[in-house]
């Protein structure tokens, strides 16, 4: 479960976040309908792969929109 490893983290010095990127579900997790809107997909590399160069200090000022 994210909580047990977030805390376990930050036991250990470590920082921690939970972070979802939300989408339309034509039905819920873990079940033999499940799928995910493809589109969503470019959103959450976009949103996450920007939040790591930030926190890790390498985004570029050309990169930041």
């Amino acid at each position: 479960d994210a909580s047990a490893m977030m805390r376990r983290v930050q036991e250990q010095g470590g920082q921690a976040a939970y972070v979802i990127l939300g989408t339309a579900l034509p039905s819920g997790h873990h079940t033999p309908r499940f799928d995910i809107d493809e589109a969503c997909i470019r959103t959450g590399i976009e949103l996450f792969g920007t939040a790591v160069l930030e926190l890790t200090g390498t985004m570029q000022d050309d990169c930041r929109t």
